[in-house]
Parts: structure tokens; C-alpha cells; sequence
């Protein structure tokens, strides 16, 4: 092979190089912030529950793979620690043995909320500054801090955008705003039976949730 045919070649291959190198194709983001109230509806639709999610902090991590420039493949896993409240509707069956009744606004019990998703992220901008749409789709996981209770996987997605600032080649900020939906029908399935008499997944509705988060960009 020749110089002339060589030499371009060698020049075009560093050039791809310092691109890839420039723009690191895996990035990892633990972040924190605020996941915002749900709300579903449980039982007949005659004699239903309403559950209420206080509003809580929220921590997690996202992962990203680049595709391309503007495409990267991502999973996260955002974890929430929060009280569940009595709604407007009257809890289903009669109150457990030395628990008082309870009216809307009064908190429950404690619950533990876990999104673990796997979706696209897409973007454009520059190397210092970047928005993007996202979704996914995966499960949530609904864990009652109650004795005898049952834990719950429902299926849910997610859409929301956000913004990337990079400090340098290695760091930089991202901020997130998502929703997340999980459908809690789909046959009867105890949620938290035992404390208030026993509430059911049978007929209830869409769960939604938003979280608004911030976190430290690490690019590998």
C-alpha cells in the first residue's frame, strides 16, 4: 500500500478516535431528589379505597450506553421511602383489632417504591450543553412496611425529558423530569391486608408518579 493511500487513512482513524474519546460511550448518574404524590383507587367502584403517596425524596442511578451522537441505550433504578395516606373514600372492611378508624389525610403505613426501567434516551446540542426526551418501560415495586402485607411487581413506563452540562470530558450535571404510570389492575392481589382490613389491586387504577432529580454525571 502505498504512502499517499496510507497516510489519509492513519489521519482519518485518529481523527474517529479522538471523537469516541472525546465523548465517552458510557456514562453513569446517581442522583437525588423529589418524587412527587400518586394516587390510585382500589376495589368495587361503589365501595373503593383511595390511597395517597406523601411526597418524599427519591435517589437512584441512571446508566447510559451511546449508540450514536444523539441516541443512547438506559436503565435506571430510582428508590423512594414514603408514607401512605387515607384518601377520600372509606378504607374496605373494618379497622384491625386496637386501630382506630381513619378519615382522609391520615397516614397509614410506610412503603417503599422502586422503578427499575430499561429505555432510549434521545438528544441533541453541544459537547458543554445537551437536552433530550426519554422513556422506558419496565416494573415498579411496591413494598408496604406492614406486618402480613404483601409485596407488589406491576408493570410501568415512563416519559420525560431533561438537560446534560458537561464540567469537563469526565463530569458534568444532569436533570431529569419523569412520569412514571403503572397499571395496579389486572386480577385481585392484596396490597396491604391486615392493617385497615385488607386493600386489593382488583379494578384499581393508573398509579402515576413524577420525579424531578438532579445528579453527577460520571463518564467512563
Amino acid at each position: 500500500m502505498s504512502l499517499k493511500i496510507l497516510l489519509p487513512a492513519v489521519i482519518a482513524w485518529l481523527a474517529s478516535a479522538e471523537i469516541l474519546t472525546a465523548q465517552p460511550a458510557i456514562e453513569i448518574t446517581p442522583f437525588y431528589g423529589l418524587r412527587a404524590n400518586g394516587a390510585f383507587r382500589t376495589g368495587e367502584e361503589t365501595d373503593n379505597v383511595i390511597l395517597e403517596v406523601e411526597d418524599s425524596g427519591s435517589y437512584g442511578i441512571f446508566f447510559d450506553y451511546g449508540l450514536t451522537e444523539f441516541l443512547k441505550i438506559e436503565v435506571l433504578w430510582t428508590h423512594q421511602r414514603s408514607k401512605v395516606l387515607q384518601g377520600e373514600a372509606p378504607t374496605i372492611g373494618p379497622p384491625a383489632e386496637n386501630v382506630p378508624a381513619s378519615s382522609a389525610g391520615d397516614p397509614l403505613f410506610d412503603a417503599g417504591i422502586d422503578y427499575i426501567h430499561a429505555g432510549v434516551l434521545y438528544g441533541g446540542g453541544n459537547e458543554s450543553f445537551s437536552a433530550y426526551a426519554a422513556g422506558g418501560a419496565g416494573v415498579g415495586l411496591f413494598n408496604p412496611d406492614v406486618p402480613d402485607a404483601s409485596s407488589v411487581t406491576k408493570f410501568s413506563f415512563s416519559l420525560g425529558a431533561g438537560f446534560r452540562s458537561k464540567f469537563s470530558r469526565r463530569l458534568g450535571f444532569r436533570f431529569d423530569a419523569r412520569v412514571f404510570g403503572t397499571r395496579a389492575g389486572g386480577g385481585e392481589q392484596d396490597f396491604a391486608c391486615g392493617v385497615f382490613g385488607c386493600t386489593s389491586f382488583e379494578r384499581a387504577s393508573t398509579f402515576w408518579q413524577a420525579h424531578f432529580v438532579g445528579g453527577l454525571i460520571i463518564s467512563l
